[in-house]
């Protein structure tokens, strides 16, 4: 799987300028072309830094994962940006970075297809879990609502089901 994330470490500005020219002129990201392109690299540099960092953590990163995302969702929320937009703009960095490890060329043995699918598999449960908590980030913009979820530990909950889910525990 390293030989992917290097492969996005080593092209990440290519694939941040892949995204900027298309969250600019699709017509489900419109809110998007009233940021300016410095903006726009800003943000979806962090999504690929958190998702290196998701890839490569050796220990529990969900937690901040997903308060890193629950907040861009509020900030998202205060800036006017619709919640569909900012998930196809999630959902943009996805695609982008898959076509670009696929169109590579360096899927070259059964082995490197195996290690292929892995790390797709894990890209996208990081941008399943991102697009959720950026959801629930729209949803509490009313501090009720935030409260709600901290008396509930909400984060506390939803994380240990991410994990089950991902990571099953043997019985």
């Amino acid at each position: 799987m390293n030989k992917f994330v290097h492969l996005v470490e080593n092209n990440a500005h290519l694939l941040t300028s892949q995204w900027v020219e298309e969250v600019k002129r699709n017509p489900s990201t419109k809110g998007y072309r009233n940021l300016s392109e410095a903006e726009l690299r800003s943000r979806v540099f962090d999504v690929y830094k958190r998702l290196g960092e998701w890839l490569q953590s050796d220990e529990n990163i969900y937690q901040q994962t997903a308060q890193h995302f629950f907040n861009l969702g509020k900030t998202r929320a205060k800036e006017g940006l619709k919640v569909s937009e900012v998930v196809y703009a999630l959902i943009l960095n996805r695609v982008i970075l898959w076509k670009f490890v696929i169109n590579n060329g360096i899927i070259d043995t059964a082995i490197d297809y195996h290690h292929a699918i892995d790390f797709y598999h894990k890209v996208t449960n990081f941008f399943d879990k991102a697009e959720y908590f950026v959801c629930v980030g729209y949803e509490t913009l009313d501090k009720t609502a935030e409260k709600k979820l901290e008396d509930e530990n909400f984060f506390e909950a939803a994380v240990s089901a991410i994990t089950n889910w991902v990571v099953k525990e043997p019985k």
